[in-house]
């Protein structure tokens, strides 16, 4: 199996895919819509395949934003 790329920030530093990360992030960003747990993790789920997917070893953060 692959595994999903390191993340890489504006500033050139690149860290290890958190799935927490993603998850808090929308949560946050969701916060004032109704939304269920399940959206969030089938999203997660649909951004991990796309990672994959692109065969690349390091991803800019802008792309997952």
């Amino acid at each position: 199996k692959s595994s999903l790329p390191s993340i890489c920030n504006k500033d050139g530093r690149c860290t290890a895919y958190q799935y927490g990360k993603i998850i808090d992030s929308m949560t946050l960003a969701l916060r004032k819509r109704p939304f269920r747990t399940e959206q969030v993790d089938a999203a997660v789920e649909q951004i991990e395949e796309k990672l994959l997917n692109l065969g690349l070893r390091e991803v800019a953060s802008s792309r997952l934003g």
